[in-house]
């Protein structure tokens, strides 16, 4: 089987990862947005400008160097020109669970018999809905409340709960990232009280007990009640084991130095590694900005909020990583790229060529690094 058919039988779990890995609105927003993006001309989508998407209260600013940062304000700081500003109206885009997620399963062959895609259909179509949102955050409530108060048993079920949900639910459309990113949380505040063990029941008690929509809102009453409590130092110390396990993860999945055969092959582990550490980032992000709006000293404040950005920062990059993975479902891009590379380096641009690569290899994480003779196969094979 070639590598391109291989690919495209991996449709679903491509639309899939994409669709769980933060929120589903959040992955039927961003995708038409991107696709409205990509309407504008090429001046207008180069790096340097603010946008202001229709309908969004804040903008976003994509400095020269590609980075880029959120502005929930809305507001253009002074000095800034307004030339820089670039409105992007939003365009009609199929719906991707319905349209494009649902449909894929349909139509693949192997579905009837597959397990894992008749779950997923199964499941999906109420993943993300506040009574799915509800009912997750109960059902874990209820079942945590039926452990033993013993700390060792506590702590061993918020293990198994964190692992369940990131390497089964959220793989099969029965949970989202963020619920996976408060699941790891729970975990993590959990293991750095273990030392005390009267408060780590006594915050077990807060996470069964404390009423919540979501399991993302009550990852929230966590960080704030340990605030409460005066356990600021093991509630950062819970978030910074999670941002460095999150960054293991992700170079768990760039390693693919073993690999032999077609590299291209490897694309779906890659992907499912990024979306397995995505949930550890955004825990960090929602933890380190609930930090941010405690009554902290302003030093604090500033480190928690440096914090903050550098996780949301990973987060985007991640989850722009598997939409690139829904455009890419072909392999068209991948060809694509391969010939501009090529007639770069046919004009002797070699150092832009070693941008081109370095860029979506190493800053926007499309490909693993193995790539590189993917990308250039004539470069790298002199």
């Amino acid at each position: 089987m070639s590598a391109r058919k291989e690919h495209l039988q991996q449709l679903p779990f491509t639309l899939l990862r994409y669709y769980v890995c933060t929120l589903p609105a959040m992955a039927e927003a961003g995708r038409r947005r991107h696709l409205s993006f990509e309407k504008l001309s090429p001046e207008q989508r180069a790096p340097g400008h603010w946008y202001h998407f229709a309908g969004d209260p804040g903008l976003i600013e994509v400095r020269g160097d590609g980075s880029g940062q959120w502005h929930p304000d809305g507001v253009l700081p002074e000095g800034v020109d307004k030339s820089y500003l670039v409105e992007v109206p939003l365009i009609d885009a199929p719906h991707l669970l319905r349209d494009e997620l649902i449909a894929a399963i349909d139509s693949d062959e192997q579905a009837a018999s597959d397990a894992q895609l008749k779950e997923v259909r199964e499941h999906v179509t109420e993943l993300g809905s506040p009574a799915g949102e509800k009912h997750l955050a109960v059902e874990f409530q209820r079942v945590l409340s039926t452990i033993a108060d013993i700390p060792e048993e506590k702590l061993r079920f918020l293990q198994h709960a964190a692992k369940q949900v990131l390497r089964r639910e959220l793989m099969h459309g029965r949970a989202t990232g963020v619920d996976a990113a408060a699941l790891l949380m729970f975990h993590a505040v959990a293991k750095q009280l273990a030392q005390t063990p009267d408060i780590l029941l006594a915050v077990a008690g807060q996470m069964a007990s404390h009423e919540v929509s979501s399991l993302d809102e009550l990852a929230s009453v966590v960080i704030r009640d340990c605030w409460n409590r005066g356990l600021q130092e093991q509630a950062t110390a819970a978030l910074d084991e999670l941002r460095q396990q999150g960054e293991g993860v992700i170079a768990q999945a760039r390693d693919t130095s073993s690999v032999e055969g077609d590299p291209r092959l490897v694309l779906p582990y890659f992907y499912g590694g990024l979306l397995e550490a995505l949930p550890y980032l955004l825990a960090c992000y929602d933890g380190y900005d609930t930090l941010c709006h405690a009554p902290c000293a302003a030093d604090e404040k500033t480190r928690y909020m440096k914090r903050r950005n550098t996780s949301e920062e990973k987060v985007v990059r991640l989850r722009d990583a598997l939409l690139h993975a829904v455009r890419d479902r072909d392999l068209s891009e991948l060809f694509s790229r391969q010939a501009f590379l090529r007639a770069l380096e046919q004009e002797g641009k070699l150092d832009q060529v070693e941008d081109f690569i370095h860029d979506l290899i190493d800053l926007k994480f499309y490909y693993p690094p193995l790539f590189r003779s993917v990308l250039m196969p004539t470069r790298n094979s002199a």
